[in-house]
């Protein structure tokens, strides 16, 4: 229970704190350190377990190595960025392995996930009611927000991703006690809404056309779509470029980032110029939380991993949305997201779909 304690309070300070690194542009999150403490625990204490729910998963752990080595591979290959530049790649590599394979050592995800998105929800409206401005936050190299939410991982579009699962897995693994389960979803939907995040929005409506679609229902999507259009009616304008829908900088900023991550690809086609270097190959000097890697998660890991490496992660996410009906709804509305954010290699989206694997009536022996 220890572990699930440390979780909770990762994800309410999310981004607030980190831990640096004596390396350049290399922190550790509470999150990164309540995720090292579900693996430590579990090797000791659980290991058949761990082999087990690997064993059981197989066709998903496949694609996960393969890649992994790939990685490696494309990472040796840029030698020439330094050493510095290797570690904080391997390092980044490494996460990616150990967040991707955590349902083999998180034995209750409907815990985890339900904790997450609860302290998610709850974390975001406490910030919008009471620190609705985060402008001062620039100086620390976020975006500055001003009534919009972006909940203590300061991001309103990668905020707005984890509501929208949130949702996604309320609607198809409801709480049993379904009235609380309603005040959850309204509450995330909320939450949502208060994002101003149009790639959250474009994620929710898809996926959602995508549950309907599946239930053979149109007055199910017609009930989403009237819902949504409200919602906009509804949405308070309280002033501030953010809160535009119709806002276009972020439009030419994202452009410019695609752009730039074809460029980068059209360098080593092959195995990609090594797995998180992405800044230390950028035309721009810009720095920020962003800065390394593309607004679009399939360029970033084509300009990483290069045509080898996308293969394998293309399988890897066509073997993952086949695993389960939720899984095929979450994976859905990652990719959509991951358009215009590199939302499919931050932590906790793949933290999400990682213990997402696990079936519901499945237990480790």
């Amino acid at each position: 229970m220890a572990n699930y304690i440390l979780l909770s309070i990762s994800v309410v300070i999310g981004y607030t704190f980190r831990l640096l690194l004596p390396l350049p542009a290399t922190q550790i999150s509470l999150l990164d350190l309540s995720v090292l403490a579900f693996l430590i625990s579990s090797l000791i204490y659980h290991p058949q377990k761990i082999l087990s729910s690997l064993k059981y998963q197989y066709r998903l752990v496949l694609p996960i190595l393969i890649f992994f080595l790939i990685d490696l591979i494309s990472l040796n290959s840029s030698a020439h960025l330094g050493r510095p530049a290797l570690l904080v790649g391997a390092l980044y590599l490494f996460r990616w392995l150990v967040y991707s394979l955590a349902f083999s050592f998180i034995f209750n995800p409907r815990l985890a996930l339900l904790l997450i998105g609860s302290l998610t929800t709850a974390t975001s409206l406490i910030q919008y009611l009471f620190w609705p401005d985060v402008r001062f936050l620039s100086a620390f190299q976020w975006d500055p927000h001003y009534y919009r939410v972006v909940g203590s991982f300061l991001d309103p579009g990668f905020t707005g991703l984890i509501l929208v699962f949130t949702l996604i897995y309320l609607t198809i693994r409801p709480l049993k006690n379904l009235r609380f389960n309603r005040i959850f979803c309204v509450l995330a939907y909320i939450a949502l809404a208060l994002t101003y995040s149009r790639s959250s929005y474009l994620a929710f409506l898809t996926t959602f056309a995508f549950i309907a679609y599946t239930k053979r229902s149109w007055v199910y999507l017609f009930k989403k779509l009237l819902l949504f259009a409200v919602t906009l009616l509804l949405l308070p304008r309280p002033g501030g470029e953010g809160v535009r829908l119709s806002r276009t900088n972020s439009v030419y900023a994202r452009i410019y980032s695609w752009q730039q991550a074809v460029d980068i690809f059209s360098r080593q086609p092959l195995f990609g110029v090594g797995f998180n270097t992405y800044r230390y190959v950028q035309k721009s000097d810009f720095v920020s939380h962003a800065g390394a890697g593309a607004d679009s998660s399939l360029l970033f890991a084509a300009a990483t991993t290069g045509i080898v490496g996308f293969s394998i992660y293309y399988w890897y996410l066509s073997r993952l949305a086949k695993t389960s009906r939720l899984l095929a709804v979450s994976v859905t509305a990652a990719i959509t997201h991951s358009f215009f954010l590199n939302s499919l290699f931050y932590p906790l989206v793949i933290l999400w779909l990682s213990l997402l694997l696990k079936p519901k009536d499945y237990k480790s022996p």
